[in-house]
C-alpha cells in the first residue's frame, strides 16, 4: 500500500471536541484535548527554535574565542570556555609571570566586542585573564570539570 501526503500527517482542528490519544514507546498512554495538543505543540516548537538559537549563539562565542586566541596566541599557554552558574568564561592562561598588559588590553576588548556582539547576545559571558600557572590555581577560577579547552589552544 502506498502512502499518500494525507496519510501521514492526522488533521485536527481547533474547534474539534475530542480528545487526542497519545502511546508512548513503552506504552503508556495519555490523553489531551485538542486546545491542549495545540498549546504543547506552540510551547515545543518555541522551546525548539530557542534551543537553536542558544546553540547558534553558543557556536559564534566559540568562534570569536577561538579567533582571538589564534591572533593572540604566541603569548597564550591555554584557554579555555566554560559555562558555570548561569554564564561562559573565556579563561586564558598567559606565557609567563608578569601579567602581560598588551594581552590583558586585548581581552578587555573581545570582553567588550562580546557584550556588544549581537550574534553572541543575549548570552552571558566573561573573560579572565592569568598569570602562567599550574591547574590548582585555574581550579581555583574555573573547576576542570567545567573547562573546555579551545581546540589547538595548548602551547
Amino acid at each position: 500500500m502506498s502512502l499518500t501526503n494525507d496519510d501521514l500527517f492526522i488533521r485536527i482542528s481547533h474547534d474539534d471536541e475530542r480528545d487526542v490519544s497519545f502511546v508512548t514507546e513503552d506504552e503508556n498512554r495519555f490523553f489531551l484535548s485538542v486546545s491542549e495538543t495545540i498549546a504543547a505543540g506552540r510551547i515545543h516548537i518555541q522551546r525548539r527554535d530557542e534551543l537553536n538559537e542558544t546553540a547558534e549563539r553558543v557556536r559564534a562565542l566559540q568562534k570569536r574565542a577561538a579567533m582571538w586566541w589564534k591572533s593572540h596566541s604566541p603569548d597564550i599557554k591555554a584557554a579555555y570556555l566554560s559555562y558555570r552558574q548561569g554564564r561562559f568564561t573565556f579563561l586564558v592562561i598567559q606565557k609567563g609571570v608578569p601579567l602581560n598588559e598588551k594581552l590583558e588590553q586585548d581581552l578587555i576588548e573581545l570582553d567588550i566586542q562580546l557584550a556588544k556582539s549581537l550574534e553572541v547576545r543575549p548570552l552571558s559571558a566573561e573573560v579572565m585573564l592569568l598569570p602562567e600557572c599550574d591547574d590548582a590555581c585555574i581550579h581555583t577560577f574555573v573547576p576542570k570539570a567545567d573547562r573546555r579547552l579551545i581546540p589547538h589552544a595548548v602551547h
